[in-house]
């Protein structure tokens, strides 16, 4: 008489947005095959007067967000030169010592948004977290002076 084993189902454990929350670990033909490279997605028309277009962007960002996570837009009208200040501040602020990212940390802040510090987001609950640092901006249309943390410029 042949026995059925059962695997118990495993979940990974994670935090959004403060709330914690549960996803089961995927095995066998149910698992995302992985990526081996960062998706592009041409968004020309995330802007479009026709719902169509914009409908046609929301339905090509979807999969690489549900699959990988992120994904590298492409044919976008965000000028270079400012893509080049946006690095240029991300890189300053997170050149600076650990003491003043932690002046604008994400719990300072009831809306969730700042510094996340290395180890501090545990996206399963037995490990040590996770091993990156984040800032946290949204736009918020409820508040005209955006009330997002961000250190007075040092430079």
């Amino acid at each position: 008489m042949a026995t059925e084993t059962k695997t118990a189902e495993e979940y990974v454990y994670y935090h959004q947005g403060g709330i914690p929350g549960r996803r089961p670990v995927l095995r066998g033909s149910k698992a995302y095959q992985t990526f081996e490279e960062i998706p592009l997605v041409d968004v020309t028309d995330i802007t479009s007067p026709s719902f169509e277009g914009r409908k046609a962007v929301a339905d090509k960002v979807a999969k690489p967000c549900a699959e990988v996570g992120f994904f590298y837009a492409q044919s976008h009208d965000v000028p270079q030169d400012i893509i080049d200040e946006i690095f240029a501040a991300i890189k300053e602020f997170f050149d600076q010592p650990n003491e003043e990212k932690m002046k604008v940390h994400i719990h300072k802040k009831v809306r969730f948004r700042g510094f996340e510090p290395p180890f501090e987001i545990k996206l399963d609950s037995k490990t040590r977290g996770d091993m990156k640092e984040s800032f946290l901006m949204v736009p918020d249309k409820t508040d005209a002076a955006q009330d997002l943390p961000f250190p007075a410029h040092t430079g």
